[in-house]
């Protein structure tokens, strides 16, 4: 089975606390033979996918420098 995870919220970094309930549940799914591809906002620091899952990062703003909140 293949998933698609669309979240506004992904671990930016390891050991991030931002988003990071919904790189464990993907995980979980990763676990139990799904294959999971996550699509998430792109960010300067950003986890990329590890093997367990596929991360796909979006620009959400025209230029990198907007996209600093």
């Amino acid at each position: 089975m293949r998933v698609l995870t669309l979240t506004s919220s992904f671990p930016r970094f390891e050991g991030d606390y931002y988003g990071n309930f919904v790189r464990t549940q993907c995980l979980r799914l990763a676990e139990a033979g799904v294959d999971i591809t996550v699509v998430a906002p792109r960010t300067r620091s950003l986890v990329e996918g590890d093997g367990r899952l596929k991360v796909l990062r979006f620009p959400y703003m025209p230029s990198k420098s907007l996209e600093v909140l």
